[in-house]
C-alpha cells in the first residue's frame, strides 16, 4: 500500500508509478519479477489486501515474498528497540527474511505474518517438487508441519495447478479464520 511505502520512506515511489513500470515491461516483451515485504511497521490486513490486489492486477511473472526484518544498525532497527521489539538474546541463526525471526510490525501477531507470508507466496508462485526437495530441509517449521500433518502441508505445497481466482479480502478472511 501507499501508506507502507511512506513509512518506509520510499516517497519517491508510488503504486501509480509502479503499476506504469510494470505495464510498460509487460509491452517491450520483459519478464517482470517483484519482490514483497510482509509485516512492515504499522502494517495492517487491510495494507495486506492492497498488496494482494496490486500484484493480482498488475499481473506480475514472478511473485516473492520476505518478512521484513530489522538488521542491526538500521532505521528499522532503531524503530524495533523503540518498540521493544528486539530480543535481549538473539540466535543470530534463526535470523531471516523467509521467517519472523525479529517481528517489526505492532498490530499483527508474528504467527499471522508468517502465515500471510507463506500462504501468498504458495498463492503467487506454487512450487515445482525440485523446489519442494530443495527449499523443505531450509525451513524446519515446515518440515515439522509435514511431518504433525503431510497431507495439509502437500495439498498448501502443490495448490498450483487447483488455484482458484479469490479476491483479497476471502484470501485473508481464510488465513485469519485458519489462524485462529
Amino acid at each position: 500500500s501507499q501508506k507502507i511505502l511512506d513509512i518506509l520512506k520510499k516517497k519517491t515511489q508510488n503504486l501509480n508509478q509502479n503499476a506504469r513500470a510494470l505495464a510498460a515491461c509487460r509491452r517491450a516483451g520483459i519478464f517482470c519479477t517483484a519482490t514483497f515485504m510482509i509485516g512492515n511497521p504499522e502494517e495492517t490486513l487491510d495494507d495486506i489486501k492492497q498488496t494482494f490486489e496490486f500484484i493480482k492486477n498488475n499481473k506480475i511473472d514472478q511473485v516473492s515474498f520476505l518478512v521484513t526484518t530489522p538488521f542491526p544498525g538500521t532505521e528499522l532497527w532503531n524503530w524495533c528497540q523503540s518498540k521493544n521489539l528486539i530480543p535481549k538474546d538473539i540466535n543470530w541463526s534463526d535470523f531471516s527474511t523467509g521467517a519472523v525471526s525479529i517481528p517489526c510490525n505492532t498490530t499483527l501477531a508474528p504467527s499471522l505474518i508468517q502465515k500471510l507470508r507463506d500462504e501468498m507466496q504458495y498463492y503467487f508462485h506454487p512450487l515445482t517438487f525440485r523446489e519442494i526437495v530443495t527449499y523443505l530441509p531450509q525451513r524446519p517449521d515446515l518440515m515439522g508441519r509435514f511431518f504433525h500433518n503431510p497431507f495439509g502441508l502437500a495439498r498448501i505445497l502443490f495448490r498450483a495447478s487447483g488455484r482458484k481466482d479469490i479476491s483479497a479480502g476471502d484470501f485473508i478472511n481464510k488465513i485469519v479464520g485458519n489462524n485462529k
